[in-house]
């Protein structure tokens, strides 16, 4: 994947999707302007493609016929190690230093438990 690949302009009008579908259904988004007049400013949902890879990956995984909580791979706490290292210049972020966990709450307790330690930690939803 290169750079042109955010060259590509993905139309999401009218696939349920918030930014473009909010300002018709009456609530707080409400807003009564022609579609056309409507320029939705938004930073976490972008109108790009998802990256092929991510697509290959998830359709492999989805023929699966269970899906429940997993147990994350040796390759997922790499490539965390991998973005740290290669982002920050970090490579301290070791494996034995990520705790995966499948609830919100626990992982608040877990950062309130262990906060009065001096070593610094990193909250990821």
């Amino acid at each position: 994947m290169d750079a042109t690949f955010f060259d590509k302009k993905l139309d999401r009008r009218g696939t349920g999707a918030f930014k473009w579908e909010a300002h018709k259904v009456p609530g707080p988004y409400y807003t009564a302007v022609p579609e056309e007049d409507v320029v939705p400013m938004w930073i976490a949902d972008m109108d790009f493609a998802t990256a092929p890879s991510i697509v290959e990956r998830l359709m492999a995984r989805v023929q699966h016929p269970a899906y429940g909580y997993t147990l994350p791979s040796a390759e997922y706490y790499k490539a965390i190690c991998d973005w740290h290292a290669t982002r920050y210049g970090n490579d301290a972020v070791k494996r034995r230093y990520i705790l995966n966990h499948t609830s919100v709450l626990a992982g608040v307790n877990i950062v309130n438990k262990y906060k009065h330690l001096s070593a610094k930690i990193i909250a990821i939803p």
